[in-house]
């Protein structure tokens, strides 16, 4: 992926580099600067990695030992060890760190405000800055020192995660401090410039420190520079960390929410009227159910309609190798209807036996007989099941089974 390099100046204003796929200037020099309105207009939308890298005069950095059961801790333990070496308090500021290695780990420091003050314009305009990096951790370098004269500063890159920015004096003196702590006989040294005559004066006064192998070069900031390795520190991490990015997945994505949300409130809508319709076409139909039930079954509590009827239905139909209970009902009702002398009071149908039985009251004993016999005349077996006296009359029951029915059975 493509990268867009801004460097903020230290007059203020902003220098940027764009680079292609092979890390190579990228093609038409997407070079330039100017102030943050002209940087907008040079990115304009354009989806590629994005670097920050600010003035290394605001950093502290430095390598800090730690042991293994620190390791788990480092955020909270470093900032204290370091803090003798501050000038502004912890509270203040805002540490990031690199990655743990071999007991040691870089760690870059700087005022909460100030870095917050040079993201703030790149939050507003939501653009996504991959890497915010101090500029002196990306000097290229090989096994020794990096230099690099900047105005009236020296931008020096002396190891993996470790860097600062100093006055020239300072800075020989910060050089000659680190040369006596190192074993190496010989350090390789790296010195460039932008201007010839200060390249040549600086490198004279660092010959007075012993031991390094200078070689200087003039070239442009973006010359001097390795973004084909990943700096060891990168401060978007902690309050700074990087964040999605809603609002622009948002103006991607509006046109598509907006028709999915009409899409669904049409549906909703649809889905509610047709369960309205549903709901009464329901209504209507559980309505008629209850009054054909009610047609045949006029009293008696209503629980599932349709299963109640199937289950009467089922009473009144005979078994197979029998008769129906309206057949045998079509024979005798007649023979009960005929006696005036005689009132029906009940009736009840066993389909599993074929077996009907009456029960009924009668002015005379005499008439029960005449009932009796007359259905036992239509080829039925009957038999007087009870009888007994009832005020002014009898009351009997009878059983009632087709004669072959009864053979059958016995």
């Amino acid at each position: 992926m493509s990268k867009l390099l801004i460097r903020q100046q230290a007059g203020g204003g902003y220098q940027w580099q764009r680079l292609g796929d092979n890390g190579q200037d990228a093609p038409g020099n997407g070079s330039g600067s100017g102030d943050f309105d002209a940087l907008r207009n040079a990115i304009n939308g354009q989806q590629t990695e994005m670097w920050l890298m600010l003035p290394g005069e605001h950093f502290f950095i430095k390598k800090v030992e730690y042991s293994d059961r620190e390791k788990r801790h480092l955020r909270h333990t470093v900032p204290y060890q370091v803090e003798e070496l501050l000038v502004d308090e912890i509270e203040e500021l805002h540490f990031a760190l690199g990655e743990p290695r071999d007991g040691e780990v870089s760690v870059a420091s700087c005022r909460r405000d100030w870095l917050n003050e040079q993201l703030q314009p790149f939050l507003s305009a939501e653009i996504d800055l991959a890497r915010v990096v101090p500029d002196s951790l990306l000097l290229a370098r090989s096994s020794g020192w990096s230099l690099r004269l900047t105005g009236k500063n020296v931008l020096a890159h002396t190891g993996e995660g470790e860097g600062f920015m100093m006055e020239p004096n300072l800075a020989l003196t910060g050089l000659g401090i680190l040369r006596g702590e190192l074993d190496q006989d010989i350090i390789p040294v790296s010195v460039s410039a932008s201007n010839q005559q200060a390249l040549d004066d600086f490198s004279e006064s660092l010959q007075a420190v012993p031991g390094l192998q200078i070689d200087r070069q003039v070239k442009t900031w973006w010359q001097s520079i390795d973004v084909t390795v990943t700096p060891e520190i990168d401060l978007r991490q902690g309050e700074f960390g990087r964040r999605l990015p809603i609002n622009r997945w948002w103006q991607q994505w509006r046109n598509v929410a907006v028709f999915a949300g009409i899409t669904l409130g049409i549906y909703l809508v649809v889905s509610a009227v047709q369960y309205n319709i549903l709901d009464g076409r329901n209504l209507e139909l559980r309505q008629q159910i209850e009054r054909e039930f009610r047609s045949v079954v006029p009293r008696g509590v209503i629980v599932d309609a349709e299963r109640q009827l199937r289950n009467k239905v089922n009473s009144l139909q005979g078994t197979s190798g029998s008769s129906s209970a309206m057949s045998t009902l079509a024979m005798v009702a007649p023979v009960v209807a005929a006696n005036e002398e005689v009132t029906l009071r009940a009736l009840h149908y066993n389909g599993d036996g074929s077996e009907m039985r009456l029960s009924f009251w009668a002015q005379t004993f005499n008439a029960i007989e005449q009932v009796r016999a007359k259905i036992a005349e239509l080829g039925m077996d009957v038999e007087l099941v009870q009888a007994s006296a009832d005020g002014d009359g009898h009351q009997a029951r009878l059983r009632i089974r087709e004669l072959a029915q009864r053979g059958t059975a016995r």
